[in-house]
C-alpha cells in the first residue's frame, strides 16, 4: 500500500506524464488540456498540504487525498487510451496512411499531349542525338582543310654505333683514324619544336567536307520527320483513347437501357401480358452488355498506356482527355492543290533529295583523289645538348605536292561502288515522290468517305432510337413479345458503335491528310 502511494505521489507526475506521451502518443490540444488539468490539481493539493503543515496540523483524510490523486491519474489513463484523445493510429487509419492519397486525373488536351511527347519521346531524343553525331562527322571532315599545329619537347641521352650507320674508321688508311672506336657517346640531346601542316590544294578533302555537311542536313531533316511522325502517332493514340472512352459510355448507356427494359419485362410478366421467356431474354441482353463493358474497359486501359508511353510519361498516372470525337468543317483540298502543298512541305522528299546530293558529293570526292594535292609544312624550335647548353633556334618549311599514280585499282573500285549508291538514292527519290502522291490521293479519298460515313451513322442512330421507342410501346401494350425490343436494342447498340467508329475514322483521316501534305501541326492548332 505504501509503494502504491509512492507511485501516486504527484511529485513524480511529470515523469509519469512523459512516459504516457511516449507510450500513448497523446498530442495536440487534448494533450495540452490534460497537462494543464494535472498541473492545476497538483498545485491545489500541494498548497493544502503545506497549509496544514504550517499550522502544525496533521494531514486530514490522507487516505481520501491519496484516493483523489489515484482518481485523477485514472482519468489521465482513460483519456490517453480513448480514441478521441489519442493520436495513435487505428488499424484503418494506418492502412489509409500507408496508401498514397488518390490523385485527381490530369486533364489532357491533344496539344498538351503532343508538346509533352516532343519533349520526352524516345525517337525524338534519339534523332536529336543523331544530329549531334552528324555535326561531329562534319567537323572531322572540316579538320582536313584547317591548319594542324602540334608541339613536341624532348630531352634524351644517346649512344650511337657508327658501324651500324655504315661508318667504319678502322678501314680508312689514314694515321689516327684506326684508333677511333665504333661507339660514340653518350651525349645529351634537347629539342623543343612546333610543327605546322596545311593543305593548300586538296579537292578530295573539299568534297568530303561538302558531303559531310549534306549528311548533317539529312540528319536535321530526319529529326524533323521523326518529330512530325511523333505528332501524328500521338494524335492517333489520343483519338484511340477517345474512341475507347466513347465505347464505354455507349455500353453504359446500353446497360441502363437494358435495365429499364428488364424492369418492363418483369412488370409485363407480373401483369400477365408477358412471359418468363421475355424476362430471360432481357436478362441475357443485360448480361451481354455488362460483358461488353468489361472488354471496353480493358481496351481503354490499353489505349491509355500506349498514349502515356509514347508521351514519355509515367504510365501509372490517370488522365482525363479534354477533347472529344467531333466532325470539323474544313475546306476540302483538290488533288492538284494537295500535291503542290505536299511537294513543298513533305520532309521525306527534302530528306531523300539531300541524300542523293550527299551521295553525288561523296562520288565526286572519290574521283577527286586522282588529282594532285599540295600542302605546306613547317617546323620551328630550339635544339641543343640541354635547354641551357648549346640550344639554338632551328627551322624547316616547304611545300609538298602529291600525285597519285597507281594504287592497285582500289580507287576505281570505290568509284564503282559509290556510283551504284548514287543511282540507288536517285531511284529512292523517284519512289518517295510516287509514295507521297499515293498518300495524298488516298488521304483525300479516305477523308471524304469518312465524312459521309459520319452522316450515315448519325442518321442510322436516329432511326434506331425511333425503332426502339416503337418496339417498346408495342411490347408495353401487349401487342407483341419483347423479341422486337431485343432486336431494336441490338440495332441501337450497333448504331452507337457505328457512330463512334465513324467519328474515330474521320479524325484518323484528318491526321492522315495533314501528314500526307506535310502540315501535321494543324492537327492540334
Amino acid at each position: 500500500m505504501q509503494k502504491l502511494m509512492e507511485v501516486l505521489d504527484f511529485r513524480k507526475i511529470s515523469d509519469l506524464w512523459t512516459s504516457l506521451i511516449q507510450q500513448y502518443q497523446v498530442l495536440g490540444i487534448e494533450g495540452v488540456v490534460i497537462t494543464l488539468l494535472i498541473l492545476a490539481g497538483n498545485g491545489l493539493l500541494q498548497r493544502r498540504k503545506w497549509s496544514w503543515k504550517s499550522r502544525g496540523l496533521s494531514e486530514p483524510f490522507p487516505v481520501l487525498l491519496r484516493a483523489s490523486q489515484a482518481v485523477m491519474l485514472g482519468v489521465v489513463l482513460v483519456l490517453a487510451n480513448f480514441p478521441a484523445y489519442s493520436q495513435s493510429p487505428t488499424p484503418s487509419q494506418g492502412a489509409a496512411s500507408a496508401q498514397p492519397a488518390a490523385q485527381s486525373p490530369q486533364v489532357l488536351t491533344l496539344r498538351q499531349a503532343v508538346e509533352t511527347a516532343l519533349q520526352n519521346n524516345t525517337q525524338v531524343q534519339l534523332s536529336a542525338e543523331e544530329i549531334q553525331a552528324a555535326k561531329g562527322r562534319s567537323n572531322q571532315a572540316r579538320a582536313a582543310l584547317l591548319p594542324n599545329l602540334d608541339g613536341q619537347v624532348s630531352q634524351s641521352n644517346i649512344t650511337l654505333n657508327l658501324k651500324a650507320q655504315g661508318i667504319d674508321f678502322s678501314r680508312i688508311p689514314v694515321p689516327g683514324f684506326s684508333t677511333i672506336g665504333a661507339l660514340v657517346g653518350p651525349f645529351d640531346r634537347f629539342d623543343a619544336r612546333a610543327f605546322l601542316q596545311q593543305n593548300l590544294i586538296n579537292f578530295a578533302a573539299i568534297r568530303q567536307y561538302q558531303a559531310a555537311r549534306a549528311g548533317y542536313k539529312v540528319s536535321t531533316l530526319e529529326a524533323e520527320a521523326a518529330r512530325r511522325d511523333t505528332i501524328a502517332t500521338v494524335a492517333v493514340l489520343y483519338y484511340r483513347v477517345l474512341q475507347a472512352a466513347a465505347h464505354i459510355e455507349a455500353t453504359q448507356a446500353n446497360i441502363r437501357l437494358n435495365e429499364s427494359l428488364l424492369e418492363l419485362a418483369v412488370h409485363q410478366k407480373d401483369a400477365g401480358t408477358g412471359t418468363a421467356v421475355d424476362v430471360t431474354r432481357a436478362q441475357v441482353q443485360l448480361a451481354q452488355q455488362r460483358q461488353r463493358l468489361l472488354s471496353d474497359q480493358v481496351e481503354y486501359e490499353d489505349s491509355r498506356l500506349r498514349l502515356l508511353k509514347t508521351m514519355g510519361k509515367d504510365v501509372s498516372i490517370e488522365v482525363q482527355l479534354a477533347d472529344t470525337l467531333t466532325v470539323r468543317d474544313e475546306p476540302i483540298l483538290s488533288i492538284p492543290e494537295a500535291l503542290t502543298i505536299s511537294n513543298e512541305n513533305r520532309i521525306e522528299l527534302q530528306s531523300q533529295a539531300e541524300r542523293e546530293h550527299a551521295a553525288r558529293l561523296q562520288l565526286s570526292s572519290v574521283k577527286a583523289e586522282r588529282y594532285p594535292s599540295v600542302g605546306f609544312f613547317a617546323d620551328y624550335g630550339s635544339s641543343g645538348l640541354t635547354p641551357s647548353d648549346s640550344a639554338l633556334p632551328t627551322r624547316t618549311y616547304g611545300v609538298a605536292a602529291t600525285l597519285p599514280i597507281f594504287d592497285g585499282g582500289r580507287r576505281e573500285g570505290r568509284i564503282a561502288e559509290q556510283s551504284a549508291r548514287t543511282r540507288e538514292e536517285a531511284i529512292r527519290l523517284t519512289d518517295v515522290k510516287q509514295q507521297v502522291e499515293l498518300e495524298v490521293r488516298r488521304a483525300l479519298k479516305t477523308l471524304e468517305s469518312a465524312r459521309q460515313q459520319v452522316v450515315v451513322a448519325e442518321e442510322n442512330l436516329k432511326l434506331s432510337l425511333t425503332e426502339l421507342e416503337l418496339a417498346r410501346d408495342r411490347f408495353q401494350e401487349g401487342v407483341t413479345s419483347n423479341i422486337e425490343v431485343v432486336n431494336a436494342q441490338t440495332s441501337l447498340a450497333q448504331a452507337r458503335d457505328g457512330r463512334i467508329e465513324a467519328l474515330y475514322l474521320f479524325n484518323l483521316a484528318r491526321v492522315g491528310l495533314v501528314r500526307a501534305v506535310g502540315q501535321v501541326e494543324k492537327i492540334y492548332q
